[in-house]
C-alpha cells in the first residue's frame, strides 16, 4: 500500500480533527492537493492509496471513518461483496465526480455514494463533506454502542435481578445512614450529604429507566413480577433522596415534608414484603402479615410510613434467630378515630439499661447476642417520622423475650400533636 506522503504545512492550520480519512485515487498530484487541504483544515490521520485493491488492504487493518474516493473506484468500495468481513457498519462514502450534471455523478449517488464533489475540486466543499460525514459517523457508531449496550443488558436481567435488588438495599440503608447524620451535622456535613444524595440518585434513575424498558417487554411472568418489584422499590429510593436533595440548604434540623393521601394499608403494607422478603428468607425468619378484614381507607404519607414499616420490619428480622418469627398487624379502633400497627419480633429482646437509653442509643447498638451490631441510625428517623404523622411510637420488650413496637395515628395527622412514648416489662 502505498505510503501517506509527508507535506509541510503553514502555521495556519486548524486544530486536529480525530478522524482517520482514507482517500482513494489513482492521480497523485490531486491525492497531495487534496490531503494539503485536509490537513489544514484539522484533519491529523489522511491515509492515501491508488486504488480499491489497495483500499481493501488498509481497511483490513483499520476501519476509517470516511472514505473519500475517485468516481472509477466506486463500483467496487460500494459492493458488499467487497465489505464482507472488514467493517460491521461500512463508513460513509464520498465521490469525486465531474459537474453535477455529469451522468457519473448521477450514477455514483445511485450506486450507494453518501454524497458527491464535482470537479474541478473545490476544496472548501470538499472539507465541507468531509467534516458532516465525520460527525454522521461518530453519532452512527454512538447509537451502535447505545443499542450493543441495551441488548446485552436485557440478556443479562434475568440473571442479574438479585444483584439489582442488592443494590437497592444497600443503597436505601447507605441513605438512611447519611439521612440521620445530617440530623445532628453542621452546614459542612449537610453539604456532604447533598453531595452523596446526587451521586446516588444516578445510578438509581439508571436501574428505574432500565427496569421499566425491561417491563415492557415480553417476558416470563416471575421474571417480570420480579423486575417490577426493583421498579417499585427504585422509584421509592429515587424519592427519598429527592426530599434530601430538597432539604440540603440549611444545616438545622430537617423539618419532613409530609404529603397526606388516601391510602389503602393492606397494599402498602403488600408493597413492602418484596424489599424484605429475601433478607428474611437468609435469616430462616418468618414472615406473617395479620391484616384485619375491611381496612378502611387511610389518610397517610405513604412514603414516609412505608419506610417506617420497612426500618421496623428489618431491624426485627435482624435480631431474631433463625426459626423466629416477624410478624406485622394492622388494626382500625372501632370509633374510626386512629389506626394501630404493630410489629412484634421473637428475638432476643432489649436490655434494660438499652431501654432507658432509647432517647439517645437506638436499641440495636446495645443488643447482644454474637451478632453484629446494627448501625443505629434507621429508629431516629423512625421516632421523627411517626411524630410528623402526628403518630406515637411505643416499645414493649424483655430479654430473651422479643420485642413489641406499636404504633397509633389518627386518623387526621393534622389535628394531632407528635408525642412519644417508651416503656418496658422487667
Amino acid at each position: 500500500m502505498p505510503a501517506t506522503q509527508s507535506v509541510q504545512l503553514s502555521n495556519t492550520a486548524e486544530p486536529a480533527i480525530e478522524a482517520c480519512i482514507l482517500l482513494v485515487d489513482a492521480a497523485p498530484g490531486e491525492r497531495e492537493r487534496i490531503e494539503i487541504a485536509l490537513r489544514r483544515a484539522g484533519f491529523s490521520r489522511i491515509h492515501t492509496v491508488s486504488d480499491s485493491n489497495a483500499a481493501a488492504a488498509f481497511v483490513q487493518n483499520i476501519e476509517p471513518d470516511v472514505i473519500v474516493v475517485a468516481a472509477d473506484q466506486l463500483p467496487s468500495l460500494l459492493s458488499p461483496s467487497w465489505w464482507r468481513g472488514k467493517a460491521e457498519i461500512p463508513p460513509p462514502v464520498i465521490a469525486l465526480c465531474n459537474a453535477p450534471s455529469d451522468p457519473v455523478h448521477l450514477a455514483a449517488l445511485a450506486r450507494g455514494a453518501d454524497d458527491c464533489v464535482g470537479r474541478p475540486l473545490d476544496t472548501g466543499e470538499l472539507i465541507g463533506a468531509v467534516r458532516r460525514m465525520t460527525v454522521a459517523r461518530r453519532c452512527e457508531r454512538f447509537v451502535e454502542a447505545r443499542k450493543r449496550d441495551l441488548d446485552r443488558l436485557m440478556e443479562q436481567q434475568t440473571e442479574k435481578h438479585d444483584e439489582v435488588v442488592g443494590v437497592l438495599k444497600h443503597a436505601e440503608r447507605k441513605l438512611i445512614e447519611v439521612l440521620a447524620d445530617a440530623e445532628a451535622a453542621n452546614r459542612g456535613k449537610t453539604q456532604l450529604l447533598a453531595d452523596i444524595s446526587h451521586d446516588m440518585r444516578t445510578p438509581l434513575n439508571a436501574i428505574v429507566g432500565y427496569s421499566k424498558i425491561l417491563m415492557n417487554e415480553k417476558l416470563d411472568p416471575e421474571v417480570k413480577a420480579r423486575i417490577e418489584n426493583i421498579y417499585g422499590a427504585g422509584v421509592y429510593l429515587v424519592g427519598l433522596v429527592n426530599d434530601i436533595l430538597k432539604n440540603c440548604d440549611t444545616c438545622d434540623p430537617i423539618e419532613l415534608d409530609i404529603e397526606l393521601t388516601e391510602t389503602k394499608l393492606p397494599e402498602l403494607i403488600q408493597s413492602c414484603v418484596p424489599l424484605v422478603e429475601n433478607q428474611a428468607k437468609t435469616a430462616g425468619v418468618a414472615l406473617v402479615l395479620d391484616i384485619a378484614p375491611d381496612f378502611p381507607v387511610i389518610r397517610t404519607d405513604p412514603k414516609r410510613l412505608k419506610q417506617v414499616i420497612l426500618n421496623l420490619v428489618e431491624n426485627a428480622i435482624k435480631f431474631t434467630r433463625p426459626g423466629g418469627q416477624v410478624t406485622v398487624r394492622a388494626s382500625a379502633e372501632k370509633s374510626g378515630d386512629a389506626y394501630i400497627l404493630v410489629i412484634s419480633d421473637t428475638g432476643i429482646g432489649i436490655a434494660p439499661e438499652a431501654m432507658d437509653l432509647m432517647s439517645s442509643v437506638p436499641p440495636e447498638k446495645s443488643r447482644g447476642d454474637g451478632k453484629p451490631a446494627g448501625n443505629g441510625l434507621g429508629l431516629p428517623i423512625t421516632r421523627r417520622i411517626v411524630e410528623s404523622l402526628g403518630g406515637t411510637l411505643d416499645f414493649r420488650s424483655s430479654p430473651g423475650g422479643g420485642t413489641v413496637v406499636t404504633l397509633r395515628f389518627p386518623s387526621d395527622p393534622a389535628k394531632k400533636r407528635p408525642t412519644r412514648n417508651v416503656s418496658r416489662d422487667v
